[in-house]
């Protein structure tokens, strides 16, 4: 009998070429931080269709629903050292120029906060 485990990921899809590689351009500064407070990088493709024209997407590792309306889950060290990751990704030269709820997500296991979604951020050099 054959079986396979699927690991679940994220596809974020862009109407652009530009938005997806400046969001993977924010990745690739963050890459001490991939998997520990932000989504592991893992691809890049793009797609054609019929309905949508044609799409560009990143592969990101999955981490989680979203915290919007569940932030109470989450204890006090952990919002600690979300707070010092977020300082040290500006240190990097990323604002993530979003931060709410709907952009976060919380790992119980590891007891640590995710951050996504930087299309709106400021990447400096």
């Amino acid at each position: 009998m054959y079986t396979e485990e699927f690991t679940p990921v994220i596809v974020k899809c862009y109407a652009n070429r530009d938005g997806r590689d400046f969001e993977l351009c924010c990745f690739k500064k963050l890459l001490q931080f991939q998997g520990k407070y932000i989504p592991k990088y893992l691809g890049r493709g793009t797609a054609n269709s019929m309905e949508t024209s044609r799409r560009f997407a990143l592969i990101l590792s999955w981490v989680g629903e979203d915290l919007d309306g569940r932030e109470s889950i989450v204890p006090a060290s952990s919002w600690t050292a979300a707070r010092e990751a977020v300082f040290n990704m500006h240190r990097l030269g990323v604002v993530h120029g979003d931060l709410e709820f709907r952009n976060m997500s919380y790992d119980q296991s590891k007891r640590r906060i995710f951050f996504y979604d930087f299309g709106n951020s400021l990447c400096y050099i």
